[in-house]
């Protein structure tokens, strides 16, 4: 008989907290699930731009929407679009995702929440990092003390059960 595994968000082998949002990961077998919390005024241009090196989120996203709202706009690379343009072509491609949702969002795109409510949402693809994680991690962390922010990342293990 097969033993049935079980893994809960609420005790994430890994935790990423960045300005106004987190990331949970869970681990199974060498497939992750992660939980995105964002709070209100969270937008990938403002919190990850900088740190990402890259005009837009790379990441393929499959999501189940929680909670709260957020809008995804596509972008190419060689496109400097702000979300708060005011081009009428470009607000028809920008897309409101909200709860129960379910969406695909290839790489290539901005997101950001909308509204007073935090946005939470489940990501069923694994996430695509460009480069070593350990890196990235590295540069979360040494811009959010340039900004006097606290990161911290926390393990499963340093969760007391």
């Amino acid at each position: 008989m097969k033993d049935m595994k079980i893994k809960s968000l609420n005790f994430p082998d890994e935790k990423v907290l960045l300005e106004r949002g987190e990331i949970d990961i869970a681990k199974l077998n060498g497939f992750s699930v992660k939980r995105l919390i964002c709070s209100p005024g969270w937008s990938w241009e403002k919190h990850l731009k900088p740190i990402s090196k890259s005009n837009s989120c790379q990441s393929i996203h499959i999501l189940y929407v929680v909670s709260g709202q957020m809008q995804v706009v596509m972008v190419n690379d060689n496109d400097d679009y702000s979300y708060n343009h005011d081009d009428n072509k470009r607000r028809k491609q920008i897309k409101k995702i909200i709860p129960n949702d379910i969406v695909i969002i290839p790489p290539g795109h901005r997101e950001w929440v909308v509204g007073d409510s935090l946005f939470v949402a489940i990501d069923f693809a694994q996430a695509k990092i460009p480069r070593n994680s350990d890196e990235f991690i590295h540069e979360i962390e040494e811009k959010a003390k340039e900004e006097e922010k606290v990161v911290k990342l926390k393990t499963s293990s340093d969760t007391e059960c």
